[in-house]
C-alpha cells in the first residue's frame, strides 16, 4: 500500500493554483508536475534591498513569476467607466499616474508570487510588510482607488473584520472576479449560507469556476465519506465544492477546510467551537498541515490531491489513497476497500473527454486510485478488470504527458 502511494505521489498533478485561459497566447511549460502559464510582460519588481538581509524571505520572489491572463494597463479615456463583467484583477485599468501602475504590478506579482508558493499559504513577517509597504504608497495617492481598497483587504488574510475595504472595493468593481472570489470566502468563513451561494453562482455563471473545475469536484465530494473533513488548497477545488454544497445543496455533510481559510482567526474559532484542536503557530504551511491532521487524527480527515506535493512529504506514512483524497491515519491503519466503489459511483469525464490542458492534467488525480485498484485485481486475478485499468493508466498518462514518469514507476 505504501508502496502505490509513493509511486503514484510522483504521478498525480496539483494545479489548484492554475488558471487556463483560451484567450491568451501563453506557452505552456510542465516543471515538476505542475503546468505553468508563462505570458510576457513588462513589471517592475521588488529591490532586493527593500529586505533585511538577514531574515529568511525567498529570494526567489525576485524571479519574474509565472503569470496567468496577466495584463496591466493604463485606461484609456476612450474607455473610463466601461468594464468587462467578473473582469479578473489582473486587467486592472488604471486613471492615476505612470508611477501608481509601477506600485500595482509590483503589488500584483509579488502577492502573486507570495501566496501561490507549493510549502505555505500564509506570507512571513517581511512579506508582509513589504506588501504593507505598497499598499499604503498607493494610499497616498488614492484612498479612494479599488487597487488601494481591494489589496488593504488581501493584506488582512481573511480578516472579517476587514471587510470594510473588499466591500468599497466592490462598490467600484462590482463584477471583478477576484472580489467576487473574496466574497465568497468571507461569507463561507461567516456561514453566511444565502449570501455565500449568491457569490458561488455568480462564478460559475462567469465560468471563473468552470465546468471543468465542476466535473472535478462532482468526483471530489464522492471521494469522502459520510461525515468527512475534506482538506483543500486552490481556487477551483475549493469554490467548486462549495458551489456544489451551497448552491445546489450536495454533500452538505462535509466539512470544507481550505487551507486559505485557516489564516482567518474568525474561521479557526470556528473549527474549535467544533471540536477541532489546532496547532499553536497560526502559520499556514507543511507542518501546520502535519500538526494539524496528528492533532485531529479523528476527525476523518482528507486530503484533496490538488495540494502541492510538498505538504505531503512529512506525512506520507500516514496516507492511503481513497478516490482523488489521501485519507489520514496517525494508527498506520493504511487499508482501504472503497475505491473500486468510489471509481464505479465518479462521472469519470476528465478521465474519457478531456478537451482542454486543465482536463487533462486534472485527470492525472485519478491515477493514484487507479494504481491501487490495478494493485488489487493482480493480487485477486480479476484479470478482465485488470486489463479495463491498464487502459485507462495508460490513456491518462498519455493525455497528462505523464507517459515516461509511468514508465519509471513500473521498472
Amino acid at each position: 500500500m505504501r508502496i502505490v502511494l509513493i509511486l503514484s505521489c510522483l504521478l498525480y498533478s496539483n494545479i489548484s493554483h492554475l488558471q487556463i485561459s483560451g484567450q491568451n497566447n501563453a506557452q505552456n511549460s510542465s516543471v515538476n508536475g505542475n503546468l505553468e502559464i508563462r505570458e510576457e510582460t513588462i513589471i517592475t519588481y521588488p529591490d532586493s534591498s527593500s529586505f533585511d538581509q538577514n531574515n529568511d524571505i525567498d529570494k526567489s520572489l525576485m524571479e519574474p513569476p509565472a503569470v496567468d491572463n496577466y495584463s496591466i494597463k493604463p485606461s484609456s479615456s476612450n474607455n473610463k467607466g466601461s468594464e468587462t463583467k467578473y473582469k479578473s484583477i489582473n486587467n486592472i485599468e488604471l486613471n492615476n499616474e505612470t508611477e501608481d501602475l509601477s506600485v500595482v504590478s509590483t503589488l500584483i506579482t509579488f502577492d502573486k508570487k507570495v501566496r501561490r508558493k507549493s510549502y505555505r499559504k500564509s506570507p512571513t513577517v517581511e512579506e508582509q510588510n513589504y506588501l504593507s509597504q505598497l499598499v499604503k504608497q498607493l494610499g497616498n495617492s488614492n484612498k479612494a482607488s479599488f487597487e488601494y481598497n481591494y489589496y488593504n483587504y488581501i493584506l488582512s488574510n481573511y480578516n472579517v473584520d476587514s471587510i470594510h475595504f473588499l466591500k468599497q472595493a466592490e462598490k467600484i468593481k462590482p463584477y471583478n472576479a477576484d472580489v467576487q472570489i473574496q466574497m465568497a470566502a468571507y461569507h463561507l468563513i461567516k456561514k453566511n449560507h444565502d449570501s455565500a451561494s449568491i457569490y458561488l453562482n455568480h462564478l460559475v455563471e462567469s465560468s471563473r469556476i468552470d465546468s471543468v473545475a465542476i466535473c472535478y469536484a462532482e468526483d471530489l465530494l464522492v471521494s469522502v465519506p459520510q461525515k468527512g473533513v475534506l482538506v483543500t488548497h486552490g481556487v477551483d477545488d475549493t469554490y467548486a465544492i462549495a458551489y456544489l454544497q451551497h448552491y445546489l445543496f450536495e454533500r452538505r455533510d462535509i466539512l470544507l477546510i481550505p487551507l486559505d481559510f485557516l489564516q482567518s482567526e474568525f474561521f479557526r474559532n470556528g473549527l474549535k467551537k467544533n471540536g477541532f484542536i489546532l496547532p499553536d503557530n497560526n502559520e499556514i504551511d507543511c507542518n501546520y498541515l502535519n500538526e494539524f491532521c496528528a492533532l485531529n487524527a479523528s476527525k476523518n480527515i482528507y486530503l484533496s490531491l490538488t495540494i502541492p506535493k510538498d505538504y505531503f512529504l512529512q506525512i506520507k506514512s500516514n496516507l492511503y489513497t481513497e478516490g482523488l483524497t489521501f485519507g489520514y491515519s496517525k494508527d498506520g491503519n493504511l487499508s482501504t476497500d472503497s475505491n473500486e466503489a468510489l471509481f464505479i459511483q465518479m462521472n469519470k469525464k476528465l478521465i474519457f473527454n478531456s478537451v482542454d490542458e486543465k482536463a487533462k492534467q486534472l485527470s492525472a488525480n485519478y491515477l493514484p486510485m487507479l494504481l491501487e485498484l490495478k494493485r488489487e485485481y493482480m493480487a485477486d486475478n480479476a484479470n478482465v478488470e485488470l486489463e479495463a485499468i491498464d487502459k485507462m493508466i495508460i490513456q491518462i498518462a498519455i493525455q497528462a504527458d505523464k507517459y515516461e514518469q509511468l514508465l519509471k514507476t513500473q521498472k
